[in-house]
């Protein structure tokens, strides 16, 4: 029950999500905005996600056994077309984020249980010089494991 695991099994799950755009397994950093922004762009807007560890609480269960939460962070990135009704698009990719991890109690059996998705932050925010929609999401996941 690697951290590395559920990391990739997290991508691998939102990749399957119809409409998704870029996901990637960690934060995307640039010197500049045109490099940051070419890292979420996909068929020519905005439209991508990120997927990174917040934190983790630890706990000892019986030593050498201890209980980890860990709690990752998912930032979504979308282009806000007010004509298209960008913002109705943006929430059914969060709903159906949400929809992919409720119904996989462990991430193919990579931690003891996920935890129900909370959604942090759903919003509007300048990305570089483009209007996005922005959602934050956290998932709390708790793994077991034997301490040497």
């Amino acid at each position: 029950m690697s951290l590395n695991a559920i990391r990739d099994y997290l991508k691998t799950l939102l990749s399957g999500v119809a409409g998704i755009g870029v996901v990637h397994d960690y934060e995307r950093w640039a010197a500049n905005w045109t490099d940051l922004l070419s890292y979420y762009q996909k068929n020519g807007k905005l439209n991508g996600w990120a997927i990174t560890r917040r934190s983790t609480a630890a706990e000892w269960v019986a030593e050498p056994l201890v209980e980890r939460t860990h709690t990752f962070e998912i930032t979504g990135i979308y282009s806000l077309k007010d004509t298209d009704a960008s913002e109705k698009t943006f929430q059914d990719l969060i709903e159906a984020i949400d929809a992919a991890v409720r119904f996989d109690h462990t991430l193919g059996g990579n931690c003891l249980v996920a935890e129900p998705l909370q959604v942090e932050t759903v919003e509007a925010r300048m990305f570089g010089s483009i209007l996005c929609h922005v959602a934050v999401l956290q998932l709390s996941v708790v793994v077991r494991e034997i301490q040497d």
